[in-house]
């Protein structure tokens, strides 16, 4: 299942004019800190026909070139697991951690919002699309140690291979990535957010880069982060 920390994922049902979702979620990340066991998502409809949900989460052991990976967890429940908002009305999920064991580091977790299309309702000849957000939420202790990742690049191809090896207890959120080289010259930038190096594991992306060609180092991330902008170095790997 491919997901993203934001991911809206249209999947046409019925053919001719498309109607934009109407669905709003908020916030786009849930992080609560020890002793707190609980926390809330809005869901609101904002258009004028009402709207089916389908609320689950899992625990988000890590990440693979295919998106999150995801398993099915008891340990964080969420209430209620469907609901029908009514138009121009918000509604409330509450997300409980129920695990009787303290948390231990960090736990990260996916929550995933599924609009569920009206096979009856909706107006004639219209696209409806199923959408979903998936809003990644972190239950943390309160002596989890920092992120500390250390970085490594590979050539792939004409593809970067990095990777982000996170040593410490807490993620790495990245945004408006760029891989620069030894000259200064920029191989490849994403903007927006980039991704997550979640504590204790390795993140590995292959991406495209700027001319097929990855020059001289040394070579740099640079990226905004939660706890501010991130100007790393990346070791070159030989290659296999």
């Amino acid at each position: 299942m491919k997901l993203m920390a934001l991911a809206v994922m249209p999947l046409c049902l019925f053919a001719s004019v498309a109607e934009a979702s109407s669905l709003r979620v908020a916030p786009i990340l849930l992080d609560v800190s020890a002793p707190g066991a609980a926390t809330t998502l809005n869901l609101r409809n904002e258009g004028d026909e009402k709207l089916h949900v389908q609320i689950r989460i899992f625990r988000w052991t890590g990440n693979t070139q295919a998106g999150p990976s995801l398993e099915p967890t008891g340990d964080v429940v969420v209430s209620p697991p469907a609901a029908t908002l009514l138009p121009a009305t918000e509604y409330v999920v509450r997300v409980v951690r129920v695990a009787r064991q303290p948390v231990a580091g960090e736990e990260s977790y996916r929550i995933l919002v599924d609009e569920v299309p009206d096979a009856v309702g909706g107006k004639a000849n219209a696209v409806r699309f199923a959408l979903r957000y998936s809003i990644p939420a972190f239950f943390t202790a309160a002596a989890v140690s920092a992120a500390n990742v250390s970085w490594s690049l590979a050539a792939k191809g004409n593809a970067a291979v990095l990777t982000a090896s996170n040593a410490g207890g807490r993620r790495l959120r990245l945004a408006n990535l760029k891989l620069v080289d030894g000259r200064g010259a920029t191989l490849l930038q994403r903007p927006g957010l980039f991704g997550y190096a979640l504590g204790n594991t390795s993140t590995t992306w292959t991406l495209p880069v700027r001319d097929g060609v990855i020059r001289s180092g040394p070579f740099k991330v640079v990226a905004e982060t939660e706890a501010g902008a991130l100007n790393a170095v990346v070791a070159l790997q030989p290659p296999r």
